[in-house]
């Protein structure tokens, strides 16, 4: 019998069955293919005293589901390039690393960008304009920004938080009604439309802001009125726009990233605070407090992070430039709210400390330049004791003074007055000692620096938590460095370290010098303790000085410089591999960029001449170098010329090896000098006056 296989006539039933289950499944969305969205509330002008208690209480209710934190708010903006504080702060949010824009941005596309790169170029990094819209854009998000800050002109800063490459956003609407009684006759609509699925929309609540701008045109009673109903109506938006916004998103099963924040400080908020609050809400998250690998610090994140955490949330590799990492949630207990505030004062108090009680260049260059008048003086006049007394009395002061600025993290937070009655009671009680009991007087400071020296290393090891409070690290509101060692406790921790071991020089024990300060560079440099790479580079230089001075012959001296450039570079290559991944410092963040050593070198090497032709530092330094050669030297060791040539290359190192190097060569010479001048001649008599002739 002809004809075709029965199988065949099924075929256009299993064509038609396998059709229709392709079509099935690509109707069907892929498991986890959730649509996603961002939404960030711009809120220009919100200052921690606004987020007190009572002042915003839908903030306080979304506290219960929200990450909080403190925004600090750092940007490219300095002295000589000024530049508007909003609009600085939205490119940098938006670019991902520190920027720059002195106009508030009216203008999009090809204009904009154009002003915009024109502003960067006196910034010494580069500038990545629009990583967030970029970002955005791989993730297929379109871009809305709703709503503005405009007062008497137009101030319409926050497309440069979320514009694409090309300067450009999707959407760009501005929503304001009249109202006389406001700041400007203008109030803030916010009708705004509910975020859409993939996409990144800005809301910008610009009331605050005009009541900033306005507060200098009225009565300061009219000001704080205009403020008042200006966060009522911030409180009345969380309520009835941002929290249902969340709920619809959640019951419709989008993911939504919701942040409020401020892009700058307010200009109602204390003159030292540049912290803003930070509120992130995202899906199926706890409450806590917000913190991330740039700052380790509970409660503290950098506006360079934003990005990361945009980047992380919508699955997008991070863009190259960016020199922030993802923010993270830690969970804060009972009262997060309180912890939250409480994180703010205690971090302001510790700024005004820092900046009060801190380096004080022009104290310790005075300090500096009466010593080395005083060593001059006696040197001039053949030793006479007064001088000398006098110089050891200006020794004993900078030398007890430093060390209570090293150990004040460990002290309880104290006000300014009471922190600065103390150093100087612990001044004086140094400069009268060392005038009356050298001996006693130097015994004491070697103990002190020894104290101070260890305290500060087993702290960096448990975590940091006691340095980064003391009157001689890096205030956080700066956010140049939130861990590890800065320059001035660099400078000063080498300075104690040597004044504590040189003396085994006069012993069998000088061995353990180089040892010592090899144990210094590697803690120094190690990313989770004191991420300091030119602090360490500087102990291995001083280490490797040490080293050769010491040996009894060449060979030695050649063996032992070539052990200290192998350790070098052992250690550059554990540096290289330890300080990479979320947890790497920002050195970590450099190299993984790819930006490569030779070009962090020579930017570090722009920035060193260009504070040494500006900074107070400098004096001080090239009048501590003319003091060291000044200061009596005990002619019966022979060690006092590898003393002198120790100090000298410690300040040396400290100044090629760091960026603005000269701060902390300025911090040591302040530190060495009065060690130098206590350490002389403590073995042996006292020089006196010539004994006149008695008469019987």
């Amino acid at each position: 019998m002809s004809g075709r296989p029965a199988c065949c006539a099924y075929r256009p039933l299993g064509l038609v069955l396998s059709v229709a289950m392709a079509c099935i499944l690509l109707a069907r969305p892929a498991r986890g293919d959730v649509p996603s969205s961002v939404l960030i509330l711009a809120v220009p002008g919100l200052s921690a005293e606004d987020v007190r208690e009572g002042s915003l209480p839908t903030l306080d209710a979304i506290a219960a589901r929200a990450g909080l934190g403190w925004l600090v708010t750092r940007t490219a903006a300095r002295p000589g390039l000024p530049g508007d504080p909003a609009a600085s702060g939205y490119l940098t949010i938006g670019a991902g690393t520190r920027a720059v824009a002195r106009e508030p941005g009216v203008a999009t596309g090809q204009p904009l960008l154009d002003r915009l790169r024109l502003a960067q170029r006196a910034v010494d990094h580069k500038v990545d304009m629009g990583a967030v819209g970029r970002t955005c854009r791989r993730a297929g998000l379109s871009i809305r920004v709703i709503g503005d800050a405009d007062a008497a002109s137009p101030r319409r800063a926050a497309i440069l938080l979320a514009m694409d490459t090309r300067g450009e956003v999707d959407e760009q609407s501005h929503h304001h009604i009249p109202d006389a009684t406001a700041p400007y006759g203008i109030s803030d609509a916010w009708d705004w439309p509910d975020p859409a699925a993939r996409a990144l929309t800005v809301w910008v609540y610009g009331d605050v802001a005009r009541a900033d701008e306005y507060a200098h045109l009225c009565t300061q009673r009219m000001a704080q009125a205009h403020r008042r109903r200006a966060l009522a109506r911030l409180d009345a938006c969380l309520r009835r726009r941002l929290m249902p916004a969340i709920e619809r998103a959640d019951a419709s099963r989008r993911r939504l990233l919701a942040l409020i924040l401020a892009p700058a400080r307010s200009g109602a908020a204390h003159p030292s605070d540049r912290l803003t609050p930070l509120v992130v809400l995202g899906p199926r998250q706890g409450s806590g407090l917000l913190t991330s690998p740039s700052t380790r610090r509970m409660g503290l994140v950098l506006n360079t992070d934003v990005l990361p955490t945009i980047a992380r949330f919508l699955s997008v590799r991070t863009p190259r430039g960016t020199v922030g990492r993802p923010i993270e949630i830690i969970p804060a207990g009972a009262a997060p709210l309180s912890r939250w505030r409480d994180t703010h004062r205690t971090t302001l108090s510790a700024t005004l400390a820092q900046y009060t009680l801190g380096s004080m260049p022009y104290v310790r260059t005075s300090l500096v330049l009466a010593l080395t008048l005083s060593l001059a003086l006696a040197a001039w006049t053949g030793g006479r004791v007064a001088w000398l007394r006098l110089a050891r009395g200006l020794a004993g002061a900078p030398a007890f003074g430093v060390a209570l600025q090293a150990l004040s993290g460990f002290m309880p937070p104290s006000p300014v007055p009471v922190g600065a009655g103390i150093l100087c009671a612990a001044a004086c009680a140094g400069a009268l000692l060392a005038c009356l009991a050298p001996r006693v007087a130097w015994t004491m400071v070697r103990a002190l620096f020894a104290v101070a020296f260890a305290a500060v290393l087993g702290d960096l090891c448990a975590g940091g938590t006691h340095v980064r409070n003391a009157w001689l690290s890096y205030s956080a509101m700066h956010g140049t460095r939130l861990y590890g060692i800065g320059n001035e406790m660099a400078g000063a921790i080498l300075a104690m370290l040597l004044a504590c071991v040189m003396p085994l020089w006069r012993t069998r024990a000088r061995a353990l010098v180089p040892g010592a300060l090899a144990f210094y560079a590697c803690v120094a440099a190690l990313p989770n303790l004191g991420a300091n790479l030119g602090a360490s580079l500087a102990g291995l230089a001083t280490a490797t000085a040490a080293g050769v001075i010491s040996g009894r012959s060449r060979r030695a001296c050649a063996l032992g410089g070539l052990a200290i450039v192998a350790g070098v570079a052992a250690l550059l290559a554990l540096l290289v591999s330890l300080d990479s991944g979320p947890a790497g410092s920002h050195l970590g963040r450099a190299l993984a960029q790819g930006a490569g050593l030779p070009s962090i070198a020579a930017r570090k090497v722009m920035l060193n001449l260009t504070t040494l032709t500006q900074s107070i530092w400098t004096v001080a330094a090239c009048i501590g170098v003319l003091g060291l050669f000044l200061a009596p030297a005990d002619q019966r060791h022979q060690s006092s010329r590898r003393e002198r040539a120790l100090w000298l290359v410690g300040l040396a190192s400290l100044l090629a090896l760091n960026d603005t190097g000269i701060v902390a060569a300025g911090v040591y010479v302040s530190v060495s000098l009065p060690a130098s001048v206590l350490m002389a001649r403590i073995e042996g008599p006292e020089p006196s006056e010539p004994q006149g002739v008695r008469d019987d």
